[in-house]
Order: structure tokens, then C-alpha cells, then sequence
């Protein structure tokens, strides 16, 4: 099975990485081929094609060979062990792993536990069924789509995948014949995994120097810059210093900071669900997450610990100081319909009696309603709520406020100037594609649960059990020897603050809107306002918010840059065009003609194209594909549909004549078929199948699979819960006060 161009290229790769750990230094990749069915009612997967490759630099082409069945594959992985043996014995090597990548390799690995049983004590699991690498004797399985973030068909290779060639409908199995063209769509698979590690390790220098993750990246580089390179240094020892002051001292203080963390904030205006609104203007904030790490807003060393406070002496404690803690508040209520920023799936021994909901958001409780929060999101809470009496605050964790250390802004403030200044220029594509992968992975590299375990694939008989809190503990250990020992470059609390901070910003942005009657719809860093007919005056009044907002952002900028030393420009960079890009401003992110939403992560709008005389149909709508399942929607109501590709976008675009069918259309109870949604449900399967499979061309095949990914069409239903369909009917029984 081993050909000789593979077994050149394992012999003539070069060693690399630590002593303890040496890998090859070559490109390769696996990949498989399925068929999905049904057996006397139980779903199989049964592998039918696989691939292996290695990109050979000379030829700059990659080596490809295929097979059709387990027991092929399995002599091919003896052969290339046995290579690798000879190697680690010539060059007295303990451990050589050959690194093999697969793009998202939890769908390889459902199949590759079964069939080899020993590759479930080498692997690495993030959760149950996600594994970021496995070892399979002198072969690592790596995850390109955990290192790249992107489906297979946007990497940045030469080679492209094939879309459309395969029927995935059509039965296969290893009997059936295979045609070139489809051949061919198995094999450019391989080559683009191929050349986009080649492309990695070119970048990064070898494989080894490959994180097994994007976030890997940002981790390191922060680290580095931070930190620096040196074990000893002077630079290493402040650093200590400043994250020592950050540790987890208990497991309640642990337990009050992990549930205090809440993610981005979306909702819709339940006064405008379900209405046409036109003309509408998408406000964003410039690279929100990285602008918060500006702010002076974050936890710098632990005060102290408090049992319990009054809500007098709470709001004296963060004039000055910041903190988490749990608070209870009696018989709270919004003060506006549109602004409820208390998740419910965020309280604590919330009661079922007596509470509204506004699409998953608390409206009001007449019992007690207990959270945990920062002082930041106290404060939001306050400008939203009112309650009875005094709240209640218990385990509050007390620090000190201030900024982030400087070395972490200076890096955000660097990716941010390169991902602005190389932007466009083709010769800095690397280098501006790199900034752009990092400043984004900046926040999920900070709020990255400190205390996830590393799962693992068996039962271990002889594993002393212990109980989630001892896990923690032990886990919360590690972390605190982490930040004692400078191996982590941030603390787990200043993710949490710029998850606050954020929700503040937009906040501000959400009550001045809403109390202009502009306000329809929020996501994270980003609101929907009117802006047409009727509504200009209120607009010229939202607009000037916005720039008294951006004023101030500039002020709090040129305060941190002169605390640090920063050159004063350093927060607002300018593009290929010399126009300046301040870090933090809110910006205009599109004018639209049409605009409907049914709730949170469900809307439609549009943005008209004088050239073709229609208007391009756009949809976030959680469940459905922005392609395929706008595509879906469109033709679902109009017969005048034009479908473009647009590889700069990353999705087809989608044209529109009858706006007001397709508008109409959009509500509750909108189905679409399994055959357009373009969505398949995974199931994986664990247990061994036995039987016989006809496929497509009629031919019968003798199975046996120990387990997969079972493969099915889905079809998609547009359903708005039915309590937020009550508050929607309801909700001006209980708001009477109108906009204040």
C-alpha cells in the first residue's frame, strides 16, 4: 500500500520539536467517504472511500493514495509505523509522531474509535465527541478546522474543493464503482488540507510550532510579547507579579466568577416583532472586543472577600473597586419593554409562579430573582430594572479596577494596526490575514474555561473516583500555578469584564434608540434603528449620541495612551486609502431597504442593487444556512429569484422581486424542506452493525461497521416560543408608563 514517492517522502522528512516529543516535518492528511442509511430502523454510517496524502515540496503537488476499506487502511498504518520505527532506532528517538490531519476530525474519529479501539486511550477530547488530537501508535490525528476555523472550501490553497460532485443521497459502498470525476472530488479534499498545512508550516517555521487551535496562536504570541522568551527575566518576574494577583483562592470564589460570565446580548424589539419596518440603518462598534481591553474597567489584584453586603454598602464598594457576587433582587420589573438584559437561564432557583419573559430575557418576577453579575452588569441592571427595597449581595469578590496590563493592550493595539494598515495590500496578505485570525481569537483565548477537563475515551476500571467539586479543585490548582509560573499569558476575569463591558456599550446604544422610538434590534456589538420617513428628526438626534459616544471614546484613548506611553495615535490606524480607523467608534454597517425580526437570532432584510433592479434578500435566521436557506426562503415566495456566487462574502448572493410575499411569508410557523435547507442532522452512532446494503447501482454488499456518523436531510420549522408569544400580546397590560 505504501508507495514510493510516500515512503521517500517519511525517510527523507526532517526532525523536529522538543526532546521529549519529535514529529516529522511533513504535510499530510486523511479523509473519508460515507453512506448513511437505514437497517431494519437503526441508522448506519458505512465508510466507503478514504484518502491519504503527503504534499511533496519538490514536485509542489500532494502524493495521494486511496482505499476502500478499513482492513486496507490499516495495512497502509502498519507500513508507515513500521518506517517510522526504523527512524526513532537510527536516530535513538523515544517518541516520533507523524501529524495527519483531517478537517473536522470529530467526524473521522466516530469511525476511527471503532475500528481501532487504542486510539481512544491517546486522544484528546474537548467534549464528548470533539477530540483536538489523537495518537495512534507513531501517528498523531490533528483537526485542520480547530486550526483554521473555516469549512474546507475557504481555505487559501491553490487547489479547490469540488462542490456538487458527489450525491450524498446515493448509497455507496466499498463495492461500488467510483467514477474519476467523483475520484477526483475525494482527492482535491486531500490536496487542500495538504497545501494549507504546508502553508502553516512554512508560516510557522515546522510542524511542531503548528498550535492545534486558532486561539493557539494568540495564546503564544501574547505570551511571548508579554512575557518574552527568556526563563529569567526581569520582564517574566512583573508580569508574575501582576497575574499572582489574579489567583482563584477557593471553590466558591471560582463558582461566583464562572457563573457571573455571560456572552454577547440579542434581542429584538417585541413592539416592532413581526412588522416590515423600511428604510433601517445597522450601527456597529469598530473591533468592539479588542476596544474594551482599552478601558480601565478590570479586576487588578484581589481586596478581599465578603459573606454578604447591603446594597448601600455594595455601590460604595464599586465607586472604586469592582467585583462578582451573587444578588438577589424582590419583585423587579423593567422599566422599558425593549431593554431587558437579565437572562433567565442565568438566575438562580428562579420560580415558574410568577415571571415574564421577553424572548428568553426577564420582564419582571414578583418573587425573589437571584443572579450572579460583575458591578458592571449591576449597573446595567439598575439603568433597566426597578424593584422593592434594598438588594440583597452575598459572596462578593473584591478587586481593585484599572486597566489591563500594558503589554496586553500594546499587542491588541499592534494586530489591530496591522489588520487595518495591510488590509487590501497583496504582497502583506499573510501577515494581514494573520492579524485579522488573532484579534479575533483574542476574547475566546481569554474566556476559555479554566477548569474544562480533559476528557477521556474509556472507562479506566482503576481510576479512583472523585466527586466535580474535588476535580475542580484540582483543576483550579493548575490554573493558579499557571498564572504563578507565567505559562498563561491572562487571567480568566478579564474575559468575564469584557463580556460586561460590552453589554454596557451596547446598552447605551439600545436605551437612547429605544427611548427615540428607533430602537428595532441588537445583537452583541451591533443595533438596527429607523431611520426613514417620519423618523429624521429622532434619527439627527440618535446620530448626534453617536458622536458625542465616539468623542468620548476618543478622550478615554488618548487618556490610556498617555498613561502608557502609547504614541497618541496608536488606537486609530489608517488604511491603504488613508482614512483613519478609531478603535471602539460606532460606525454605520449598512442602510437597508426592508427589515423584519421574530426574536432573537431570527430576521430578514434587504439592500437594493440598482444594476439588476432587485433587492438582495439577507437572513440570520439560527437553523438555517445563510446561502442555502435564503436561497430557500426566496423561492419559496417568489418565482423572480436570481442566485449569484461571491467569493468575497464566502456565500451566494440572493435577489428578490416581490419583497412583500417574501416578507409576509417570513413568520411563525415558516417550514422548509429537508431538500433546501442545505442542514443534515449527525448522529453518532457507538454500536456495531452487521447486515447487507444495496446501493445505488443494485448491488448488495456484506457490512459490518463499528460505529460513525449516521447522515440525514433535516428539514427546518420557523418556531417562536409561546411564552414570548404571549408577552408579545401582553406586555403593554404590564408596561403602562410608555417611553421615558
Amino acid at each position: 500500500m505504501l508507495s514510493k514517492d510516500l515512503l521517500r517522502l517519511i525517510l527523507n522528512a526532517t526532525i523536529v520539536g522538543k526532546e521529549k516529543r519529535k514529529y516529522l516535518n511533513i504535510s499530510c492528511a486523511f479523509d473519508i467517504e460515507t453512506s448513511s442509511f437505514y437497517d431494519k430502523d437503526e441508522k448506519v454510517a458505512l465508510m466507503y472511500l478514504w484518502q491519504f496524502g503527503i504534499y511533496d515540496e519538490e514536485k509542489e503537488d500532494t502524493i495521494v493514495i486511496t482505499g476502500r476499506t478499513w482492513e486496507e487502511f490499516k495495512k497502509l498504518l502498519n507500513q508507515i509505523n513500521k518506517v517510522i520505527e526504523k527512524i526513532k532506532k537510527k536516530e535513538n528517538i523515544k517518541k516520533l509522531l507523524l501529524p495527519c490531519y483531517i478537517h473536522n476530525f470529530s467526524f473521522e474519529y466516530a469511525f476511527l474509535r471503532g475500528e481501532f479501539p487504542d486510539i481512544r486511550r491517546g486522544v484528546f477530547l474537548t467534549d464528548k465527541v470533539t477530540p483536538l488530537y489523537a495518537d495512534l501508535d507513531n501517528v498523531q490525528f490533528r483537526c485542520s478546522y480547530m486550526l483554521s476555523g473555516v469549512a474546507l472550501k475557504y481555505l487559501p490553497t491553490k487547489t479547490k474543493k469540488m462542490v456538487g460532485d458527489l450525491d450524498y443521497d446515493k448509497i455507496r459502498t466499498p463495492l461500488t464503482p467510483i467514477t474519476d470525476k467523483e475520484m477526483q472530488y475525494a482527492i482535491n479534499d486531500i490536496k487542500v488540507v495538504c497545501e494549507y498545512i504546508y502553508s502553516k508550516i512554512q508560516q510557522d517555521g515546522d510542524v511542531s510550532k503548528i498550535p492545534y487551535t486558532k486561539t493557539g496562536y494568540v495564546r503564544r504570541g501574547l505570551l511571548e510579547h508579554c512575557v518574552g522568551r527568556e526563563y529569567y527575566s526581569n520582564k517574566k518576574n512583573c508580569y508574575k507579579q501582576i497575574l499572582s494577583q489574579l489567583q482563584i483562592h477557593t471553590l466558591g470564589e471560582w463558582k461566583v466568577i464562572r457563573n457571573a460570565y455571560t456572552g454577547g446580548y440579542t434581542a429584538c424589539n417585541p413592539e416592532t416583532y413581526g412588522v416590515t419596518i423600511y428604510d433601517v440603518i445597522c450601527k456597529d462598534f469598530s473591533s468592539s472586543y479588542p476596544s474594551i481591553i482599552c478601558e480601565p474597567l478590570f479586576p487588578n489584584s484581589y481586596v478581599g472577600f465578603h459573606k454578604s453586603m447591603t446594597q448601600t454598602e455594595f455601590e460604595k464598594m464599586i465607586k472604586t473597586n469592582c467585583g462578582y457576587c451573587l444578588v438577589t433582587f424582590h419583585n423587579i420589573r423593567a422599566k422599558w419593554c425593549w431593554s431587558t438584559n437579565i437572562s433567565y437561564s442565568k438566575c438562580v432557583e428562579l420560580s415558574t409562579i410568577d415571571y415574564d419573559l421577553n424572548n428568553g430575557k426577564v420582564f419582571g418576577c414578583k418573587e425573589n430573582l437571584s443572579l450572579f453579575i460583575t458591578d458592571i452588569d449591576y449597573k446595567i441592571i439598575k439603568e433597566n430594572y426597578e424593584w422593592d427595597g434594598e438588594a440583597e449581595f452575598k459572596f462578593v469578590s473584591e478587586y481593585t479596577r484599572g486597566y489591563l496590563p500594558r503589554d496586553v493592550i500594546d499587542y491588541i493595539l499592534k494586530l489591530y494596526k496591522d489588520k487595518t494598515e495591510l488590509k487590501g495590500i497583496i504582497a502583506e496578505i499573510i501577515r494581514y490575514c494573520l492579524a485579522k485570525e488573532q484579534i479575533n481569537s483574542v476574547y475566546g483565548c481569554m474566556v476559555t474555561d479554566v477548569c474544562k477537563e480533559i476528557l477521556k475515551d474509556i472507562e479506566e476500571e482503576d481510576e479512583e473516583k472523585v466527586s466535580e467539586d474535588e476535580r475542580v479543585v484540582g483543576l483550579l490548582k493548575k490554573y493558579n500555578n499557571k498564572l504563578k509560573n507565567v505559562t498563561t499569558p491572562i487571567a480568566y476575569q478579564y474575559g468575564v469584564y469584557i463580556s460586561s463591558i460590552a453589554r454596557r456599550n451596547l446598552f447605551y446604544g439600545i436605551r437612547k434608540a429605544g427611548k427615540l422610538g428607533l430602537f428595532l434590534y441588537c445583537d452583541t456589538d451591533s443595533v438596527y434603528v429607523r431611520c426613514g420617513v417620519g423618523y429624521q428628526k429622532e434619527y439627527k438626534l440618535f446620530e448626534n449620541f453617536v458622536s458625542a459616544y465616539n468623542n468620548r471614546i476618543k478622550q478615554k484613548m488618548e487618556k490610556m495612551c498617555e498613561h502608557f506611553g502609547f504614541d497618541k495615535n496608536a488606537w486609530c490606524p489608517k488604511t491603504i486609502k488613508d482614512v483613519e480607523k478609531p478603535l471602539g467608534y460606532w460606525d454605520n454597517d449598512g442602510r437597508y431597504n426592508h427589515f423584519k425580526s421574530l426574536g432573537a437570532k431570527r430576521y430578514i432584510k434587504t439592500k437594493y442593487n440598482k444594476r439588476l433592479g432587485m433587492y438582495e434578500l439577507i437572513i440570520t435566521v439560527a437553523g438555517l444556512g445563510k446561502s442555502q436557506g435564503c436561497e430557500a426562503i426566496a423561492k419559496k415566495f417568489d418565482k423572480d429569484v436570481i442566485v449569484l456566487g461571491d467569493v468575497k462574502d464566502k456565500c451566494d448572493k440572493v435577489y428578490i422581486k416581490n419583497v412583500q410575499a417574501v416578507f409576509d411569508g417570513f413568520e411563525n410557523g415558516l417550514k422548509i424542506s429537508e431538500d433546501e435547507t442545505g442542514k443534515l442532522t449527525h448522529t453518532f452512532v457507538r454500536e456495531e452493525h452487521k447486515g447487507i446494503v444495496t446501493d445505488y447501482l443494485g448491488q448488495d454488499y456484506e457490512y459490518d461497521t463499528k460505529g460513525g456518523v449516521h447522515l440525514e436531510k433535516c428539514a427546518f420549522e420557523l418556531s417562536v416560543d409561546a411564552c414570548y408569544l404571549d408577552y408579545i400580546n401582553g406586555y403593554s397590560d404590564y408596561y403602562s408608563r410608555g417611553f421615558e
